[in-house]
Order: C-alpha cells, then structure tokens, then sequence
C-alpha cells in the first residue's frame, strides 16, 4: 500500500481523515468517547497531528512557504508545468523514496527526514500551488463584501511565511469585525485566530454562548484550555442541557462558501492544490473541550439532576451532522450507563445506526485506497474528478448525511456493518471502554 500513501498528498487526504486530524490538533477537545466518533485513520500516510492552520494542514508534510517562494528547479517548472503527465507521478516516486527510508527506519520521522521532503521539487512545486489557491480565494472574499466573507478572507489571512506584521493586521482586523458583529460565525473564526500583539484586543470566549445560547458548541468553547477547577461546570452543564438547540462549529459553513468560489475547471495541478487546501481548512478546524463534559457525567455520586441533563445534552449533539457530534452524543450516554443502565434500551438503535456509519466510513476509505493503489503513475490525475465530487458532496450534505445516503445508495445493509463493526472492535460503542492497558479502536 506504499504507493497509496504516497497518493494520500493529494486524493486520500482530501477524502478520508478530516475528522481524525480536526481530533488529533485538540488533544483536550475529546477524551474516551473519541473512539466512537472519530473515524478509524485507515488511509495510509496520516500524519499523527493537524498542524495549526489551513495552508499547512495538506499532504504527508507541511511543505513550508519558504521553499515555495524560492526559485523553481528546472525539473521542478517542468513538473508544475505538466502536472498530469510528468509533475505528479514524478512526486510520487520522491515521496515513495522516502516512505522507504522511514519503513528502514522503524517508521521514525524525524526533523530532517521532514525537511528532506519539504525540500522536494514536488512539495515545492504543491507548496507554491496551494498558496495561489488561498491568494484567489482570499480574494475573491473580499470582493464579494459581505461580513462572513471579509472574516473568512482574514481567517485564511495572508499566509503563515509572510511578515510577522502582515498576519498581525489580519488578525487585528478578525477581532475587530468580530467585536462589532453579532453574527456567531465571526466570533467562532476569531477565536480561532487571535491576535498576540500590544494593543489588540481580542474576543472573549464567551462572547459565542452570549450570541447563540442555542449552541453546544458556544458552551464549549469556554472549556477549552481551561481546567475543570477554573470553571463553573455544573453551570455551563446546565446552561447546555436547558438552553441547547442544536450544535454547529460553523466548519460546514465555511466549506461551502469555499466550494462557491472559483474552482479549476479541468484535472492538474490547481484542482490538486484546490483539495488540498480545502481538506487543510476542515482538518485545522477547532472544536471545544468536550473532555470535563464527559467526566462529569461518568462521575460516580454526581450532584442531583446532572445526569438527566447530560442525557438531555447528548439528545442535541445527537442532531448534528458529523461523526464527531454523534460521537459525543454516545460518550455521553455510555458515561452515565454506568450509573443509569436503564438508558440503555432507549440509545440501543442509534448506537447500531452509529456502529453501521462507521464502518461504511472505513469500508469506503479502504476502497479507495484499493482504487488509488491501481491507477497507474502516469494518470495520477484521472481520480481527481471523481475524488473531488465525493469531497464537495460531503461537504454539501454534511458527513453524516453523506455517509448515510451513500451507504443506503449501495445497498449497504446497516445490521450486517454494525455487527462488523463490533466484532473488529471487540465491543459497542455503548459498552465500557477497554482499560487503558488494552488496545482501544
């Protein structure tokens, strides 16, 4: 399966692991019910980390500006001019040659190693494509002038190499279009992207819950970086359980706004880079710190009425329409079975619906590991068009509704692929979670 790691710069990534990645950059955000809601990192090539912004959350490495902003090799204008025939297959064998040497090597990756592949022609040439991709869209953002647009133009900012000033001011500018707007979206960008510099004043994080109580994700933003004993849990338990409406981090939004701005019309290297960098934005996206949440309602003798309202939280983030979401609704349920087993009956059908998802989800990765693994070298653009209408479609309907849809549309049968799932894992998503000595999925 070398070659479909080496493929997974471009395609698998785009296709497979942005929940997992989204979970793996907020290591505070989820704690034991992780299990159920992220996706099983199946494609091969992950990297072990989302790294901290959209233009560097792409392929097996983050490809720094810096080798992008030089001079292009000979070899390396010849690749970006000829991506199709020439450029992507020779990037799949410099990145092969190193998927080899890290194999040699116990699968150690070190800095050099990194920096060796950074250095590459084809990152370079990868590098320097996606960074045309966020200038037009940062763009074009601020030419459509609305205020969702004009924040999402600065989120994107102007890149992680430019001038320390440079990204200050946009991020200066994040907060001051935040503060002055009460549209929940841009205070959820600006807390994602604040500024350090002397003088600005960046948004408080309660300013979400105050904007939209309606949110779970407003709640537990206030969470996250903040250590059970800072804050008033039980209050912020039951602002959720008797205010919560619904649960939106706002990423879906984002996804689609990208998607309705100018795309490559043709397979190469811009619609490679355009996947690229859109599955960089959904793996960097934040999510709140879900973990106190899920130790309160696992707490043996807890306080009276916090359980009831920690199965009237998991009934909202049951609504959402990701994996995460459902995922969080089931860790919740499975914490507060240990103490309430009558639950259990009333969770059983969504926790096998749950189950059936995901391994459709996995099958599905698999499969396209298999179809990626058997197109030739010389046609590594043939998949593109296929693998972007899967991502654009996911994105569209949202990944549970996709995976649902998809799963229904084949035939799939949902009893068989619970039951699959279960038996790889070696329990249900309702049952306890393994010790922390045994392996968990």
């Amino acid at each position: 399966m070398r070659r479909a790691a080496a493929t997974a710069a471009g395609l698998l990534l785009a296709l497979a692991l942005g929940v997992a990645w989204r979970l793996a950059g907020n290591p505070g955000a989820m704690s034991e019910q992780s299990v159920a809601s992220a996706p099983a990192a199946s494609t091969a090539g992950a990297p072990a980390s989302a790294p901290s912004s959209p233009q560097r959350a792409v392929g097996l490495v983050r490809a720094r500006g810096d080798a992008a902003s030089s001079e292009l090799s000979a070899r390396a204008e010849r690749m970006r001019a000829d991506w199709c025939g020439y450029g992507a297959a020779e990037h799949e064998r410099e990145t092969d040659a190193m998927l080899k040497r890290i194999e040699a090597t116990n699968g150690m990756v070190g800095q050099a190693v990194l920096a060796e592949l950074n250095g590459t022609d084809g990152a370079r040439v990868l590098t320097q494509a996606r960074e045309q991709v966020r200038q037009r869209w940062v763009q074009a953002l601020r030419q459509q002038s609305d205020l969702r647009s004009l924040a999402l133009a600065e989120y994107l900012g102007p890149g992680d190499d430019a001038p320390a000033e440079e990204i200050d001011a946009s991020r200066r500018q994040l907060q001051a279009l935040a503060r002055s707007a009460s549209d929940p979206m841009l205070t959820a960008l600006a807390l994602m992207r604040p500024c350090s510099s002397r003088g600005c004043v960046n948004v408080e994080s309660s300013q979400w819950s105050r904007l939209e109580p309606q949110n779970l994700q407003a709640w537990l933003v206030l969470l996250r970086g903040s250590s059970d004993r800072t804050l008033p849990l039980d209050y912020v338990i039951e602002r959720m359980a008797s205010q919560g409406q619904f649960t939106n981090a706002y990423d879906g939004e984002v996804m689609r706004r990208l998607l309705s701005l100018p795309q490559a019309t043709a397979p190469g290297l811009q619609a490679e880079a355009e996947m690229q960098f859109l599955a960089g934005v959904a793996a960097s996206w934040s999510i709140g710190n879900f973990a106190p949440i899920s130790r309160a309602c696992r707490e043996p003798s807890p306080p009276t009425g916090r359980l009831e309202r920690c199965e009237t939280i998991a009934e909202v983030f049951w609504r959402g329409n990701d994996l995460i979401s459902r995922g969080m609704a089931l860790g919740l349920v499975r914490a507060t079975l240990q103490t309430r087993p009558a639950m259990r009956s009333a969770w059983e059908r969504r926790a096998s619906e749950f189950e059936a998802v995901r391994a459709w989800t996995e099958l599905e990765a698999q499969r396209w590991a298999v179809t990626v693994e058997a197109q030739p070298a010389t046609s590594a653009c043939a998949l593109q068009a296929l693998a972007g209408g899967i991502q654009r479609a996911r994105w569209h309907e949202g990944e549970w509704a996709h995976a649902v849809r998809s799963m229904q549309d084949a035939g799939g049968d949902p009893a068989t692929l619970a039951a699959q799932w279960r038996q790889q894992a070696g329990r249900g998503v309702l049952d306890p979670m393994p010790s922390a000595s045994a392996p968990a999925r």
